[in-house]
């Protein structure tokens, strides 16, 4: 009896240990499958993140080659403002030209007949600009920050005549360079890396190779009138004027400004409708900008570029925002590049 009693404890307790152990292998299984549970949505947060994250690189990647598009086409051959004066036909013989002359393109873009604004309407065009941003600046409310830019945006107006779309765009910084630097960065720039003022809607920098900038008069060393051709469906076209003027203020720091302004005269609006009619061919009448350099001390220039142009609607007048800000980003970007291969020697 005694030794029944014992085996029947025995068997209790083994009884007992046999259930701790299911107890605690249930207990280990479920646990693992909490944790695997876990795991599982863990990981689908994380590869929901890693699909964003390739997501927005790619965005990225395409922003940026907007941004600094790489030249489809050599452009190292393209002169700057200087050597394009000195190789100009007209310019080196203006005598001859006194009541104008065909100006024809490379890339077999329809001609047309140039007559020679005088000083008086080259100065008289300026002078607006002049007025209008040298001093006293049109106020346009801040709208955010961009790569160390201060962005201005004004709001879209209409014109009195045409009821066109005008966007005006002011985007301003302060950069660690010289101003001689700063200066050269704009006055020794390639004319195939000039901003353009204006450009059609949906219209791609991978097409800037193909744009015609041809200098046709020059009053002064920086005082020029160009054309400029933006080749698509439609040939959008414009005289441009370009004046850079360097200055001295009167607390002894130096002051540069540079200004584009589109122009026209009625003497060549006469001589295109007397012209065949070419309907692939769009002439501007309204678009500008004008950039200001101010010496701050010896490593630092302050930065203000206002730009304006008549646009079709207001994603064109988006678009052209866009096209500005990529301009500035790429000028910095140069400045902070040359900076740096200068600090590494």
């Amino acid at each position: 009896e005694v030794q029944a009693k014992k085996c029947l404890a025995t068997l209790n307790e083994n009884s007992h240990l046999t259930r701790c152990q299911d107890s605690e292998l249930y207990d280990s299984i479920h646990r693992l499958a909490l944790e695997s549970d876990a795991l599982r949505t863990e990981n689908s947060e994380l590869t929901k993140k890693l699909h964003q994250r390739e997501r927005f690189q790619s965005i990225v990647q395409d922003s940026a080659f907007d941004i600094f598009p790489v030249d489809p086409e050599d452009n190292s051959n393209s002169p700057s403002i200087y050597a394009a004066s000195k190789m100009s036909p007209w310019i080196s013989s203006s005598t001859g030209y006194e009541d104008g002359w065909r100006v024809k393109f490379q890339n077999g873009e329809p001609s047309f007949h140039f007559h020679p604004f005088s000083k008086a309407e080259y100065d008289a065009v300026m002078k607006t600009s002049d007025d209008k941003f040298a001093t006293r600046r049109p106020l346009a409310p801040v709208v955010g920050r961009m790569l160390g830019w201060t962005v201005h945006k004004a709001p879209l107006t209409r014109r009195s005549t045409g009821n066109a779309l005008i966007g005006h765009v002011r985007l301003s910084t302060r950069v660690r360079c010289t101003f001689d630097e700063a200066d050269a960065s704009v006055s020794l720039t390639k004319l195939s890396e000039w901003p353009l003022l204006v450009t059609p809607p949906d219209w791609n920098e991978t097409h800037r190779a193909k744009v015609s900038i041809q200098v046709l008069q020059t009053f002064a060393i920086d005082s020029h009138v160009m054309v400029v051709n933006v080749p698509g469906p439609f040939h959008w076209r414009y005289f441009q004027f370009g004046r850079r003027q360097l200055k001295r203020q009167s607390n002894g720091k130096r002051l540069l400004t540079c200004s584009l302004k589109v122009a026209d005269s009625e003497e060549n609006a006469r001589s295109r409708t007397a012209e065949e009619p070419q309907p692939d061919v769009k002439w501007i009448d309204e678009a500008g900008a004008f950039m200001k350099f101010t010496e701050v001390d010896a490593t630092t220039v302050d930065v203000t570029c206002d730009t304006w142009a008549c646009c079709e609607n207001e994603l064109h007048a988006r678009q052209f925002f866009i096209r500005w800000a990529q301009f500035a980003c790429r000028w910095s970007q140069t400045i902070m590049v040359s900076n740096l291969i200068e600090g590494e020697g």
